[in-house]
């Protein structure tokens, strides 16, 4: 199994898989990297701390997240995972929110949301095909996450596919 060596992550992501029991999707992320603000967020949603280590930000970080927020007009949370990502070099980010990814791509930080985690889960065969349907379906039905019949239906073939190709 290959593991996802660093990532930071936006709240959407951790409240989402969260919100379906299947936290242990993000196992397949090695180093988890979160701001404070992320760690904030998802206590106000969830009413329970993370089991994740939140990494300050520097003065400079701070900083050029009070200009993504003006600038992309994306939330506090949002700005401040982008900016911890410049900080520590990270170049991949998981955010479900649009202008955080436009925001991210922008800056040439690659960015997936909560279902490239459950499919890469899957791929790197850390959960089986049945989980990974059910995990994508109670996405649609179970969660808070913002998602289209069809996209769902696009990740159940990717599922599929990845299946008649191994």
């Amino acid at each position: 199994m290959e593991k996802i060596r660093r990532a930071v992550l936006d709240t959407g992501p951790l409240i989402h898989l969260d919100e379906i029991g299947e936290g242990k999707n993000l196992e397949i992320i090695e180093n988890i990297f979160i701001p404070k603000e992320v760690g904030e967020e998802f206590k106000r949603h969830r009413g329970e701390k993370l089991d994740i280590e939140t990494k300050e930000l520097s003065s400079k970080a701070k900083s050029y997240a009070s200009l993504l927020m003006q600038k992309h007009k994306i939330d506090l949370g949002e700005a401040e995972a982008i900016a911890l990502a410049k900080q520590e070099r990270i170049n991949l980010f998981f955010t479900d929110d649009w202008y955080a990814r436009e925001a991210a791509d922008h800056l040439n930080i690659e960015t997936h949301g909560t279902l490239a985690i459950v499919l890469r889960a899957y791929r790197e065969k850390m959960i089986k095909e049945k989980r990974a349907l059910d995990t994508l379906e109670k996405l649609l039905k179970n969660s808070s996450l913002f998602i289209t019949n069809k996209i769902i239906k696009e990740a159940k073939e990717e599922v599929k596919k990845f299946e008649h190709e191994s």
